[in-house]
């Protein structure tokens, strides 16, 4: 994921509505995007796995980070 900070093309139009899968293209990536938001935002694992399928969009993701992350986790957000 580090690559893409640096891809000016994708952060130029990277938003709410980006696709999750435009930059966790292989299971392998998705795997990763879940334990990284699970340890960054401190949400079960489980919890986090279960539900990322219904997870489509960035604006997805930020709700359910939202919904499950631990308030101290969460007032750490800039």
């Amino acid at each position: 994921f580090a690559s893409l900070s640096q891809d000016k093309t994708f952060l130029s139009s990277f938003n709410e509505q980006t696709p999750i899968n435009a930059f966790a293209k292989s299971d392998i990536l998705k795997t990763a995007l879940q334990a990284v938001v699970a340890q960054k935002y401190q949400i079960p694992f489980a919890t986090m796995n279960s539900n990322f399928s219904k997870l489509r969009t960035v604006g997805d993701l930020a709700t359910f980070i939202g919904e499950n992350g631990s308030a101290k986790a969460l007032t750490q957000i800039k």
